[in-house]
């Protein structure tokens, strides 16, 4: 019988490394909120002196967006696992990442699949077997990262969302005579004792949340590889400029255990704005490519206890000399599930805005916005990569 909707336990969406033909088996992602998808066919119309009707309406190549967001729980983000997983590009290079910062990400390609299985099943897949088969799944093969972000914030679930973008996408049917559906890893799929990573290892979290923002700067229980975590270089480090945050970067615990800093949220994104370059002889595209200096953004939303507190002179601030009112500074998130983003040492800060506060009632809160170029290094202790040596230099990506 033909299902009667699509809903959230119908579907399940994966990864697979892109290129690698009849052996591709997707790795399951776990904690998906949300898949949206858009097909764009870049219509650009010719007309002709002497008739007022179209001459021809050309179809360009087609843009394929795929929307995801995912809680993070301790599993693989989607943004390192689409830029981890192993596989070769169409021009027989290796597709994935070379490092866990921007760049050493920015050519990974991966495929994406997303399946939909009956309506009455408890849990997508569960039933599947070489006659029993999804109703329809859709692969879309060479994907690339466009955009990537982390939100946390004093309500809900911390996030993670995450835009690829690609020009093929193909559906396959089952109701008809159809190729072998998708396949997928063994390993990970999701089944009746499903829970989120996180609680497996102890003190993780679970689905994380506001508490498990880590300001604890000498435990190191985070994540599963927590004995792999050097003592030192571990918890959220925040701009010196926010008020309660020390001279490290680090926001305290006071004695009656609430801390210094009263974070709101925080969040951090890159809009990639991939660029085409095509090639005389060919339709498709030869690469479609990360332009850099790439801007990476950072909020940061407190309560205020005493103003923003941050000067502005003609002259400059701290440093008349150099006619500057800020300095550079340090930003790294820490979360308990393991997740680590690390935008470097050189974040400016763009704008201070105040809010609230007024005779209706309510707070007044400060927004802190930051910026910098071409830093973001994200890990995750399960990442594909994680055993090789330049992923576990923690050292020196995360002193």
């Amino acid at each position: 019988m033909a299902n009667k909707r699509v809903f959230y336990a119908t579907k399940k969406a994966g990864l697979s490394g892109t290129g690698i033909g009849s052996a591709k088996t997707f790795q399951q992602l776990h904690g998906l909120q949300s898949v949206g998808m858009t097909t764009t066919f870049n219509l650009e119309q010719a007309f002709e002196l002497g008739q007022l009707a179209i001459y021809e309406n050309i179809e360009g190549i087609p843009d394929v967006s795929i929307d995801i967001e995912k809680v993070l729980d301790g599993y693989c983000p989607v943004y390192v696992l689409a830029t981890s997983i192993n596989g070769v590009t169409s021009t027989g290079e290796d597709g994935k990442s070379s490092s866990p910062s921007l760049i050493g990400r920015s050519r990974a390609q991966a495929d994406f699949c997303l399946a939909i299985y009956k309506d009455t099943d408890e849990i997508a897949g569960a039933s599947e077997t070489s006659s029993i088969r999804a109703e329809s799944h859709v692969v879309c093969s060479g994907i690339f990262v466009n955009s990537v972000s982390y939100n946390i914030g004093i309500d809900g679930n911390a996030t993670e969302s995450v835009t690829l973008v690609g020009q093929d996408k193909i559906w396959y049917s089952h109701a008809k005579s159809a190729p072998a559906p998708a396949k997928w890893s063994t390993t990970d799929l999701i089944n009746a004792a499903e829970e989120p990573q996180a609680l497996r290892p102890a003190s993780s979290g679970g689905v994380n949340r506001r508490e498990d923002v880590m300001f604890d700067y000498a435990n190191s229980t985070i994540g599963k590889q927590e004995s792999e975590y050097p003592a030192s270089g571990i918890g959220t480090v925040l701009p010196t400029q926010i008020p309660g945050i020390n001279l490290k970067g680090q926001n305290k615990t006071n004695t009656d255990g609430s801390l210094r800093c009263h974070l709101q949220s925080f969040s951090c994104s890159s809009d990639f704005g991939r660029e085409d370059i095509f090639e005389l002889g060919k339709r498709g595209r030869y690469h479609r490519f990360l332009p850099f200096p790439t801007e990476v953004s950072c909020e940061i939303t407190i309560i205020s206890t005493s103003g923003d507190l941050i000067s502005a002179t003609e002259a400059g601030i701290p440093d008349p000399t150099s006619n500057t009112n800020i300095v550079d500074q340090h930003i790294r998130l820490q979360m308990r599930e393991g997740l680590m983003v690390d935008l470097g040492k050189k974040n400016k800060l763009a704008s201070v805005s105040v809010t609230g506060g007024d005779a209706g009632g309510g707070n007044e809160e400060i927004t802190y916005s930051y910026t910098n170029f071409n830093d973001m290094t994200v890990y995750h202790p399960e990442d594909p990569n994680y055993s090789t040596a330049s992923f576990r230099a923690l050292g020196n990506i995360y002193s």
